[in-house]
């Protein structure tokens, strides 16, 4: 049988450098498994808190998450070095009540999607400020009242109301998020509140 001169080629690589095939061939294996492996850890986490904590914190400290859901930015956190406790009623925790930490205080309390399925808001709130240190942050997501995929979104003004004179230099923005879980794919209108325990 006659040999093509593309296999004739491919085998005088394979004879002259199949170790260096093999090396490149592993070497990019392990770099997309790498690089699979860094989209995935860094999506985990909520970008908008990942942003949030590094322009607000130089050095990990402690933190509370408010309704940790899967316990994903509680996970990521831990690897860069934070103390943290997740609660959520999936480890018996209700927030329609104030939940106190037995590791209070915290330099960070966050909540993501939980407050606007709360019927006490103020709870949530509550257990934020009653567990943060003094001139300690809080940092929300909920959605916004103009969201029209969601029922119980709030306005800055309602969020304002709630946060009661507890806290300072409050600030608050819109985002309009793109959801792509399964048989979602829509728009949401998501409202970011970050404030310091007054």
């Amino acid at each position: 049988m006659r040999m093509l001169p593309l296999e004739i080629y491919l085998l005088r690589i394979l004879d002259v450098g199949s170790i260096k095939i093999i090396k490149a061939v592993y070497s990019y294996i392990i770099n997309s498994l790498l690089l699979l492996y860094f989209l995935i850890y860094y999506k985990l986490m909520n970008l908008y808190l990942k942003e949030f904590i590094s322009n607000k914190f130089l050095n990990s400290g402690r933190v509370l998450d408010l309704g940790a859901g899967d316990f994903k930015d509680i996970k990521y956190l831990k690897k860069e070095g934070w103390i943290c406790e997740g609660v959520d009623k999936k480890n018996g925790i209700d927030l329609e009540q104030i939940y106190i930490s037995k590791i209070k205080p915290f330099d960070l309390v966050y909540s993501n999607y939980v407050l606007h399925f709360l019927k006490n808001k103020q709870s949530l709130i509550d257990s934020a400020y009653k567990n943060l240190k003094n001139n300690g942050w809080l940092f929300l997501h909920t959605f916004h009242k103009s969201d029209e995929n969601i029922k119980n979104g709030l306005t800055e003004e309602e969020i304002i109301k709630i946060l009661n004179n507890k806290f300072k230099n409050i600030s608050t923005k819109i985002i309009d998020y793109l959801d792509k879980e399964p048989k979602h794919n829509h728009w949401h209108k998501i409202l970011e509140v970050t404030a310091q325990k007054a």
